[in-house]
């Protein structure tokens, strides 16, 4: 049997994927072989499942599959937290063999002061908007996030016996009761409670991290970078939520992570934590610096 983990990109799909691997004691691998990091052999296989990680739709991902022999966990991230995971990490060193968003880069490219709030802020609102209304520019094959989850959603509506949601912020909050629950509810009893619970200890993103920093492994350690959730909020002004969409804003309420759009308005007008900005700024120095070495 396959067990597909999908997501829009930066959504958790590998944190997702490499638990139930352990917990199945299966096989894991990626729709995209460029992605070696996650591509991984368990010892002792004992079963003939397999964990399949990807970011497609419906129509590109289940075209060659018969129907009764998949099960399929769509995992969803607020998208705020999404565009500055993505921000991060698609323009990052780990990365640095894509084609950067040119306006991204003209709004920072001539900051000389790390903590240009402006050019900061700029660069930011840039980004999110064009992700917002067009996607991931690094990843221009993928649709946008309210697309991806719409689509998925509508799709799940007439499989429900195959076909299970998980949001990020409740398997971060409560991952065993958030994980166990989603397996059972897709009939697919062959998990090892005491499996699952090392699993979730295996791979939790705090030793993730730890595990990849003390190995030098940094590609990953920056896959990794932060994890929380509500980190949009340390980088987010009211300018730059004024960026996002209207399909943006009413799939933030139609999920839930927001009520309204109220939520803008309590935003600071400019002014970011120095501490985070500080990040974003340094961060991006040293990144042009390699770049045009």
């Amino acid at each position: 049997m396959t067990i597909f983990v999908v997501g829009f990109p930066k959504s958790g799909n590998t944190w997702l994927s490499k638990m139930l691997c352990h917990a199945f004691n299966a096989v894991l691998v990626d729709d995209d072989p460029s992605q070696l990091e996650v591509n991984d052999r368990l010892d002792n296989l004992q079963n003939d499942i397999r964990i399949v990680k990807s970011h497609h739709l419906p129509e590109q991902l289940l075209k060659n599959y018969p129907t009764d022999e998949y099960r399929i966990f769509y995992v969803y991230r607020d998208f705020r937290d999404v565009s500055i995971s993505a921000l991060f990490y698609f323009n990052g060193p780990v990365n640095q063999g894509l084609l950067l968003d040119k306006n991204f880069c003209e709004s920072i490219v001539h900051f000389s002061d790390p903590l240009d709030f402006q050019a900061g802020r700029l660069a930011i609102k840039n980004y999110v908007g064009q992700m917002s209304d067009h996607g991931i520019p690094e990843l221009s094959q993928f649709s946008t996030w309210s697309q991806h989850i719409e689509t998925w959603l509508e799709w799940g509506k007439t499989h429900s016996n195959q076909f299970q949601t998980l949001t990020y912020s409740d398997l971060r909050a409560d991952t065993e009761n958030q994980l166990a629950r989603a397996i059972k509810k897709l009939g697919l009893e062959q998990f090892i409670q005491s499996l699952l619970c090392k699993a979730i200890e295996k791979e939790s993103f705090e030793t993730l991290k730890t595990e990849f920093i003390k190995k030098k492994l940094h590609s990953n350690a920056s896959f990794l970078r932060s994890g929380i959730v509500g980190d949009w909020k340390n980088y987010y002004t009211q300018e730059i939520a004024e960026a996002l969409s209207g399909s943006v804003m009413l799939k933030l309420n139609e999920l839930g992570f927001e009520t309204d759009n109220l939520w803008v308005n309590q935003l600071p007008k400019e002014k970011l934590s120095p501490q985070n900005l500080q990040e974003f700024m340094l961060f991006w120095k040293c990144r042009l610096k390699h770049l045009l070495s």
